[in-house]
């Protein structure tokens, strides 16, 4: 029911060395709970990612209790 494409990047703000770049593209599935809600399939991609990156992050920091999306 859409689709939402992201790039990310992480640097270094001292050096400006390049920690970490990924692109993303999600496409909603045929839910039909949230056709009324115009930002349905945009919200639960931003979630996704916000919930990605804390888990990637997490082991990248040799974490112990990362919780993966």
């Amino acid at each position: 029911m859409g689709e939402i494409t992201a790039e990310f990047k992480i640097s270094d703000a001292v050096t400006g060395e390049l920690l970490w770049a990924a692109i993303d593209r999600r496409v909603g599935g045929k839910d039909v709970g949230g056709m009324c809600e115009s930002w349905h399939n945009a919200d639960a991609a931003l979630k996704y990612w916000a919930k990605r990156m804390r888990y990637v992050l997490c082991e990248e920091s040799g974490g112990k209790s990362c919780v993966k999306p």
